[in-house]
């Protein structure tokens, strides 16, 4: 698994859908959460996982800086790991005690929210695991894993989205950085982003 701070923005700001599965743990900031169909707030311990090719992304709230292309950046905002389907389900083949991670893989179809609680345990661990090596590396994730099973106050967050072509993704990734865009004007409409995707 790969394991780091993104800043805000980074090169692929906007909404993203990688084929690996990802834990994000917002760090600092406040502003609207993307995943899959839904959209909602989040704030600094918002902790979340994606399942494989699931569009998402955090858009901070409108609080410009000074800089002329009016970006908002914020220095190792989201902490996230990653890790790939072919080892996520190797691990659930080969080991009986896998079970629960099964099922977060499956939940993460749709993203799945943590509540404050697991959030505020996780938070301690998933840091550790930037700085883990060797075998600790290892245990620190099946530790974060464990915990984020055992949360029982976990949400749903989207619909299902269904496999589809690139060319689907690519239009929704469209959508969704118009609306990250344009949220906050007073204009905004389904009929307007309709129009726009022609």
């Amino acid at each position: 698994c790969l394991v780091g701070c993104h800043d805000s923005p980074v090169h692929y700001t906007g909404a993203h859908y990688p084929p690996e599965f990802e834990i994000h743990l917002i760090r600092r900031s406040s502003g609207l959460r993307y995943v899959g169909t839904h959209v909602g707030p989040f704030d600094v311990g918002d902790l979340v996982m994606t399942g494989a090719n699931l569009p998402h992304m955090w858009v901070t709230d409108s609080v410009r800086d000074e800089r002329p292309n009016g970006h908002i950046e914020i220095a190792e905002r989201d902490l996230v790991i990653q890790f790939s389907g072919t080892f996520a389900h190797k691990c659930v083949a080969e080991f009986a005690d896998c079970a629960e991670f099964s099922m977060l893989l499956d939940e993460s179809r749709a993203g799945i929210k943590f509540s404050d609680t697991a959030s505020k345990l996780a938070w301690p661990l998933l840091h550790e695991l930037l700085t883990a090596t060797g075998m600790n590396r290892l245990i620190t994730f099946f530790r974060i894993v464990s915990l984020l099973s055992a949360d029982r106050a976990r949400q749903s967050l989207s619909l299902v989205l269904p496999k589809t072509d690139g060319i689907q993704m690519k239009r929704l990734n469209n959508i969704l950085n118009y609306i990250a865009e344009n949220y906050s004007s007073a204009d905004l409409s389904c009929r307007e982003i309709a129009e726009h995707e022609n």
